[in-house]
């Protein structure tokens, strides 16, 4: 913390503290115009004019109260000392989350990562103890967890059976199913990857079953019996089959079902350009529409890279996380990049705190790339 009359000097300007007005000033250093004393230690100390000690006792001893300085070290010389680019003034120690959730962008469990599956290879293990840290992950599931069915799409992405396990042993909670390769195999297929996540009590949002409709919102009790609803949509393909974004009597049904039994509630969507760090009109307006009926969060995929945060009415808004897990692509550096989103609530499951904890992907699986400098927070 800065003290009275303290300054620091990088050297063109002087950034000091003012008690009298309790602010920050931004000037010109003292000894352009006046001239500096050199201490034992090389420390610069800024003294004024000659004239100013010509002046009444009175003047001299009032100015003397309001802009004394104390030594100083230059800006520069003290971010070097302190191995960082940037300092702090003022440090509020982060609050205590009471719940934690954790939200992922695209997983691809087909091509060679179904490969490297069935010889065996766990494609969450280098991020599996983050995920089980938190009382609730989710994600978006691009593939097909399943055998049945057949495809004539360029891009259709099936899954090894035992790929629902290992969802599960990772630590997920809730898959969305509304986007563009759900279909990728025909109803059959996506039914059977639904029954696939039920049965490692993991569970699919966003689709059409039996019991529910495709836009249905999903309930989870956190530990201290608050409850978060989870809806999962995609803005395209407009089927029955899926909750899309074009169904918006539907879909605003469904989060009035939602709001009133959940305290904190959260949509899954899947939009955007793909390989485009961009947001476009479409996604600005859903997301805003979203909230306006009652989303606390959104959490977008689909462009296969990260792109901004963004806040509406204080509801905060991730439009896309990027990629999970996803091959296909080694010499594109964003579609290798990804973000979890940790989200911590306090006791009312309220929003408290905010990271983006960056993912890089190798050979299509994800590893925590975190240091201190690349690991944005509100915390």
């Amino acid at each position: 913390m800065l003290g009275q009359g303290a300054q620091i000097d990088d050297g063109e300007q002087v950034l000091s503290w003012q008690e009298k007005t309790g602010r920050l000033k931004l000037g010109q250093p003292a000894g352009r115009g006046g001239h500096e004393a050199q201490t034992q230690s090389g420390v610069r100390l800024h003294q004024g004019h000659k004239g100013e000690a010509q002046s009444g006792q009175m003047h001299r001893s009032r100015h003397r109260e309001q802009q004394r300085l104390i030594p100083v070290m230059g800006l520069g010389q003290l971010l070097r000392e302190r191995g960082k680019s940037r300092f702090d003034l003022f440090r509020v120690p982060a609050t205590r989350a009471s719940a934690t959730l954790i939200f992922g962008g695209d997983i691809m469990l087909g091509r060679s990562c179904a490969m490297k599956i069935e010889n065996g290879s766990d494609p969450f293990d280098r991020i599996a103890a983050l995920l089980r840290g938190a009382c609730f992950a989710a994600a978006n599931l691009e593939c097909t967890i399943s055998n049945v069915g057949e495809s004539t799409y360029r891009y259709a992405f099936r899954a090894p059976k035992q790929s629902a396990h290992l969802l599960r042993h990772a630590g997920f909670h809730a898959l969305g199913l509304a986007n563009n390769h759900a279909l990728d195999f025909g109803v059959p297929a996506l039914n059977d990857c639904a029954a696939h996540l039920l049965r490692q009590g993991i569970q699919p949002v966003g689709i059409k079953t039996l019991t529910r409709n495709a836009c249905t919102p999903s309930f989870f009790s956190m530990d201290n019996g608050k409850k978060i609803a989870l809806l999962a949509i995609s803005a395209f393909d407009a089927t029955s089959e899926i909750a899309t974004a074009s169904k918006r009597a539907d879909l605003n049904a469904a989060i009035a079902d939602a709001r009133s039994n959940a305290d904190l509630v959260a949509c899954l969507v899947h939009w955007g350009t793909e390989n485009s760090e961009n947001i476009s009109d479409e996604q600005r307006e859903l997301a805003r529409w979203l909230i306006d009926h009652g989303v606390d969060l959104v959490v977008g995929s689909h462009p296969h890279c990260v792109q901004p945060l963004d806040s509406y009415h204080g509801h905060l808004v991730a439009y896309s996380l990027g990629n999970l897990v996803f091959d296909g692509a080694p010499t594109v550096a964003s579609w290798n990049r990804g973000a979890l989103l940790q989200v911590g609530l306090n006791d009312d499951a309220k929003i408290s705190s905010v990271s983006l904890i960056p993912i890089a992907l190798e050979d299509g699986l994800p590893q925590l790339n975190v240091s201190q400098d690349n690991r944005f927070g509100s915390r």
